[in-house]
């Protein structure tokens, strides 16, 4: 302790080595932490050089400026950024040598909620998911998009009851997790305003579990994006693959097998082949005829001018110069703010948040900890109790 005009104030042993680390990886100013924090560069540099310990209380506005967990500071060494998934990104002709600091801590925190479902489920003697990891690339994609479309009953009856892109993407995300399947939209990191995650670095990721299986979905892209998203990570749950996607809609991956082969799935899964060729009219206004279908299937433009190329409806030369065209067209969608609740259950989805609920009601779990599982507030699980409270 040191003593300050006479009243005692409790300083922390931090390694200082973090200090920078983590300055580093998520790029943030002296100066930013100077105001965040409350000192000045030469007491931060103190600090960092192991010099002078910080005071308690600057040390923890330390760790909140530097978006790291307090104990980071007192770690030896700083944690390796390392993806836990296998990366199958492919925009690129390889995949991204690292990852953002936002990317790894929201992978990280899905495997933290999932391995509670799943001692939760498993206490609860659940069975394997059936859907999953009953196919492989050998069955054909026919195959793999037929069973798909089966488990999220995806006909046009179905289409027709949802009437705009938002909701056929909660209508397809809930019957997924009818199945079994942790299906989980967001676009932010642990749901904060001001941590966005970047729809540039990924699409969604899969991670593959016989009882507690997840799909991700990055929610600061298009909703139509969304939709695509979630077919491609479920691709990959069928076959049994865990993997971190960048989905593009308007070209196949070239670089993995798997990739391709999810790709593929997720686009007959959304525009069945046969069903594409009997609504498709030649002799209509293209670009008329592109945008109907469009609203028919509940995908992008470019899903659909990318189905007719493939199945021989337009030539290539078509197919850019009406992607070219709808491109001018497309603006894409900003996340709005929406019902704080409804985005709480979509960002750890329907599955768990019930879980939770329950273990909660059966005083197998406790508020705080259920709070923690959900990354919410207690005054947030407040209003999650009384609003799924059982009628």
């Amino acid at each position: 302790m040191d003593i300050l005009s006479g009243s005692m104030t409790v300083t922390v042993p931090i390694n200082g080595a973090i200090i920078e680390w983590a300055r580093t990886r998520r790029n943030i100013p002296l100066s930013q932490l100077e105001t965040s924090v409350g000192a000045t560069a030469e007491q931060i540099a103190q600090w960092a050089s192991n010099k002078v310990r910080p005071p308690l209380g600057k040390a923890q506005k330390l760790a909140n400026a530097l978006k790291i967990p307090f104990g980071y500071l007192f770690l030896s060494n700083h944690p390796t950024d390392e993806i836990p998934l296998p990366d199958l990104r492919t925009r690129t002709d390889r995949p991204p040598s690292s990852a953002s600091a936002d990317f790894i801590e929201t992978v990280n925190d899905v495997l933290r909620k999932q391995e509670w479902y799943r001692e939760y489920s498993e206490q609860n003697a659940a069975r394997k998911v059936p859907v999953i990891g009953t196919f492989t690339i050998a069955a054909g994609i026919e195959a793999v998009a037929g069973s798909i479309r089966s488990a999220l009953n995806i006909e046009q009856p179905l289409r027709n009851k949802c009437e705009t892109w938002s909701k056929y993407l909660s209508t397809l995300s809930r019957n997924a997790e009818r199945t079994g399947i942790l299906i989980m939209r967001t676009g932010m990191v642990k749901g904060i305003t001001s941590r966005p995650l970047s729809e540039d670095e990924f699409e969604g990721f899969a991670i593959y579990d016989p009882v507690a299986p997840v799909a991700f979905i990055n929610g600061r892209d298009s909703v139509t994006a969304q939709i695509f998203t979630l077919a491609h990570e479920l691709a990959h749950l069928w076959i049994g693959k865990s993997a971190i996607s960048d989905v593009s809609e308007e070209t196949a991956p070239a670089r993995h097998g798997v990739e391709l082969f999810c790709h593929r799935v997720a686009t007959e899964t959304l525009v069945p082949a046969v069903e594409f060729s009997t609504v498709w009219r030649s002799s209509v206004n293209r670009e008329f005829l592109i945008k109907s279908l469009a609203s028919r299937f509940w995908v992008s433009t470019t899903v659909i001018l990318r189905r007719a190329l493939e199945l021989g409806k337009i030539s290539q030369q078509e197919f850019f110069d009406l992607l070219a065209n709808e491109k001018q067209k497309q603006q894409r969608r900003k996340p709005s703010g929406g019902d704080p609740y409804r985005n709480l259950v979509n960002r750890n989805s329907v599955p768990l948040v019930n879980a939770v609920l329950f273990a909660l009601r059966q005083d197998r779990l406790l508020y705080r900890d259920a709070a923690r599982v959900l990354d919410i507030s207690f005054t947030m699980l407040d209003g999650l109790v009384e609003r799924r409270r059982p009628k």
